[in-house]
């Protein structure tokens, strides 16, 4: 049967060892609000002494560079010799390993790295008081100290120098998903992460070796469902030059601060990749935009002065000119082929920078897809695809107009171009829950679920880029975006052979 809890030391009085008046003073009220006393302010060892003789303090906070002939860390030392059996707590702005050594050789209660909050003033306070409170029990009656022992809010562990666990506390048990009698008798290193053994040795030698003082340092326990406990661990040896001398592990759980770390950790990470992600786009638009725009000119000449060219030969089409109409005639060709990619291009970065503009009204959805489908009936008739409208006349759409007819002839051409000789585009419409589906089905060449995948990929043309159908691979990228920016959809489904269906889906107008 467990003991009550230790109640909270919040009237401790507390003595201030700090040479700096504006620390010392913001340490008082820090200390103050909390519900501590304040026994008196020092700012040299020897007023520590005196003020230690004088007043009856519970704990010291001790900084660790001090004015005077003996620093903090001597201080402390002056004031076990004096027999002031006070914890003390090192408060100071080097971390450095010298400065870390040389405190925990005092075997110190704590110690508070500058600047710090005052949540983990206040619990290295409370840990310390609970710490003192603890050894004194100890000291006075080995009951006393189980029942402290047992209700410490820290995991706590009494192990011999063989290294077997001889008794542990509530605490650590629960931590570790046993029970105290589950861990008594059990070799300490085997709740150790084997990752951490080796380190754990060193310092147990040293601490053994010095046969004094305490070791402390941050090690991983494993649970008994596998999972690991960080933990921030202090050893100190009881009894040292007894034969009964036994370690004693005073266990913080640091799991959730790891946990914290991590996950700051990860988001940072993302956001670095983010960051990385939005520049390498903006570098990205920037070029393309660039290049855009510097080969709109020389494309514009390329087609200007061949048609120069025919005309001041006298060379139309069809004259008989030979092979050098036919090869102007491949210029051109060229020329516009390539000139209509960089509006292509254009029309996707401004889409992807959202700097295209749309002007939403309610669009006849019936008259778009006519005009779509009246400019693609040459190149229909040419490849004996047959052409099918069923849109209902009243049916219209919010959309921008010249985007929306971008859009069908876009997914039009395409039915029409990867279709069969004999092969048909049926293009239908519905309105569901206020939204307009258009869909065009082909029983065309189709699309394997891998091909599918590509086919929103700038440039990716199935895997048909060498089919001699011509196209760019940036009319469904486009087509899409433009879709997105009316509050709209497009996706496809396809069977390889079997033919593909798109549907366009836009609000109801």
């Amino acid at each position: 049967m467990s003991s009550a809890p230790v109640p909270r030391a919040a009237s401790a009085a507390i003595l201030i060892v700090e040479d700096d008046a504006v620390i010392a003073l913001d340490l008082q009220l820090q200390l103050e609000d909390m519900g501590y006393r304040v026994a008196g302010i020092a700012d040299s060892g020897a007023k520590a002494l005196a003020l230690a003789g004088r007043e009856r303090a519970e704990l010291v906070l001790m900084d660790i560079n001090i004015r005077g002939p003996i620093n903090g860390v001597q201080t402390a030392e002056e004031l076990k010799r004096a027999g002031h059996a006070m914890p003390v707590i090192f408060l100071t702005s080097h971390t450095d390993l010298g400065t870390v050594a040389q405190a925990v050789g005092t075997a110190p209660h704590g110690y508070l790295g500058k600047p710090f909050q005052p949540g983990e003033l206040r619990a290295s306070i409370e840990v310390a008081l609970a710490r003192a409170q603890m050894e004194r029990r100890l000291s006075d009656s080995e009951q006393r100290w189980r029942h402290v022992f047992d209700d410490a809010p820290l995991g706590m562990a009494l192990v011999s120098l063989q290294g077997e666990v001889l008794q542990a506390n509530a605490t650590l048990a629960r931590w570790l998903g046993l029970d105290g009698a589950q861990l008594q008798g059990r070799p300490h290193g085997a709740l150790t992460h084997p990752d951490d053994v080796a380190a754990e040795s060193l310092h147990l030698a040293a601490l053994r070796d010095a046969r004094a003082g305490a070791a402390q340092f941050e090690k991983r326990y494993l649970s008994a469902d596998g999972s690991v406990l960080w933990a921030q661990v202090s050893v100190s040896l009881l009894e040292p030059h007894d034969a009964s001398a036994r370690l004693l592990y005073q266990v913080q759980d640091l799991s959730a601060q790891r946990l914290a770390q991590q996950q700051r950790a990860e988001l940072e990470a993302e956001r670095v990749a983010l960051e990385l992600r939005r520049a390498q786009q903006e570098a990205q638009e920037q070029l393309l935009s660039r290049v855009s725009h510097e080969m709109r000119t020389p494309l514009n000449a390329v087609l200007g002065f061949s048609q120069l060219l025919r005309l001041g030969g006298r060379c139309g089409a069809g004259e008989g000119c030979g092979k050098g109409g036919e090869y102007l005639g491949h210029i051109e060709a060229a020329g516009r082929h390539l000139l209509a990619m960089v509006d292509d291009l254009l029309v996707l970065q401004r889409a992807n920078a959202g700097q295209l503009d749309v002007a939403l009204e309610a669009v006849p959805l019936a008259h778009s897809v006519q005009q779509a489908l009246l400019l693609l009936l040459p190149q229909a008739r040419a490849q004996q695809v047959s052409l099918v409208e069923e849109v209902p006349p009243q049916l219209r759409v919010r959309a921008d107009p010249t985007r929306l007819q971008q859009i069908l002839s876009n997914l039009a051409s395409n039915a029409v171009k990867y279709n069969r000789p004999g092969g048909s585009l049926r293009v239908r419409a519905r309105c569901e829950s206020g939204r307009v589906r258009v869909e065009f089905i082909d029983d065309g060449l189709g699309m394997s679920a891998r091909q599918l995948e590509q086919v929103f990929q700038p440039f990716a043309r199935a895997g048909r880029e060498r089919s001699g159908i011509p196209g760019t691979g940036l009319g469904l990228v486009i087509s899409r975006r433009l879709a997105e920016v009316m509050d709209g959809s497009l996706h496809l489904d396809s069977r390889d052979g079997a033919g593909t269906t798109a549907t366009l889906e836009l609000a109801q107008g």
